[in-house]
């Protein structure tokens, strides 16, 4: 039994703690406590875990050994498991460096930027992490999806 496993009800979304009302295709943000990276954690018992990876656990089944869940949408935030693969940690290294996003969440960032929001406040309203809002911001990564 993995650390993740807890009683299986419905399908699990409420709990999760994703934005209601989205579609199977859709991220599905965490909208509990998440780490300065952006990723969601979920306290099982006295552990904090995180989300992510037991969404994946709890929907599709154990994570493969020796591997991580790469985030298909470049979304930390996000715990839908269509949008999560099972990868070896170099294939998930290689795949952020080249980063994904939606042109109008790119679009979105830079307008919000333009008007003075800082990059807690932009992170708040769209679904990526505020260093990602930063380094795109900053120039230091560009986006295509």
């Amino acid at each position: 039994m993995s650390l993740y496993d807890t009683p299986k009800s419905g399908d699990g979304r409420k709990r999760l703690g994703y934005m209601p009302g989205l579609g199977e295709d859709e991220c599905w943000n965490w909208e509990g406590i998440k780490d300065p990276e952006g990723y969601g954690i979920r306290r099982i018992g006295d552990k904090g875990v995180r989300a992510h990876r037991w969404s994946y656990e709890h929907h599709v089944g154990p994570i493969p050994e020796g591997k991580v869940i790469d985030h298909l949408c470049s979304n930390p935030s996000c715990v839908n498991p269509s949008h999560l693969e099972p990868v070896d940690q170099k294939v998930n290294r290689q795949r952020g460096k080249g980063t994904k996003m939606n042109p109008d969440i790119r679009e979105t960032i830079i307008a919000l930027s333009e008007k003075g929001l800082t990059h807690r406040a932009i992170a708040a309203q769209v679904p990526v992490s505020q260093a990602t809002v930063t380094r795109l911001i900053n120039g230091t990564i560009s986006y295509i999806f």
